[in-house]
């Protein structure tokens, strides 16, 4: 933290050192219990109040505000982070399918399961192969009743896994 610290006294309207701070900081709340996540929290907001276009600040504040139960504030969060992604352009589509998974799983949290099930399709149309999206939806249509899709998007889920080992194993 000190390293930081004195890079934020050197320049204190650059986002970079504070946005280190947070994602170390955001390490450490993952894997022990040296941060707390309202910590994290304030960090993150410091870094998006002055640089907009660091999308993994959002996503990190969506995560956390989602493990704080806050999930209105973590839509907001992912939609920046959607929003910075769509400024930058060149981003892979497992990223943007990443932050669809996030905001979708925090529209569920909400219980606004129809703009879950959208946001989630939006993610698996993004990056076929993204499990954790595939999953969310399945959990989507568990909750809307909906119990044919829940067991078609968990054979989908079932059978692209099936799929990836086996090419993994023998080749294309």
């Amino acid at each position: 933290d000190r390293i930081f610290e004195e890079a934020i006294e050197l320049r204190p309207n650059w986002s970079l050192p504070i946005y280190n701070k947070a994602a170390q900081r955001y390490k450490q709340y993952l894997y022990s219990d040296f941060s707390s996540p309202e910590q994290i929290e304030s960090t993150l907001r410091e870094v998006t109040r002055k640089d907009n276009s660091l999308y993994g600040a959002y996503v990190m504040l969506g995560n956390v505000e989602l493990a704080l139960e806050k999930p209105k504030l973590a839509i907001n969060n992912f939609l920046e982070a959607v929003d910075s992604v769509n400024r930058i352009g060149s981003i892979s589509k497992e990223i943007k399918s990443r932050i669809q998974t996030n905001l979708g799983q925090a529209y569920l949290k909400t219980e606004d399961f129809d703009l879950a099930e959208t946001t989630l399709k939006e993610a698996i149309t993004a990056d076929p192969q993204n499990a954790e999206a595939k999953l969310a939806l399945a959990h989507a249509y568990v909750l809307l009743e909906e119990s044919d899709r829940a067991l078609d998007s968990i054979d989908e889920l079932y059978i692209s896994n099936l799929t990836e080992k086996l090419h993994t194993k023998f080749g294309s």
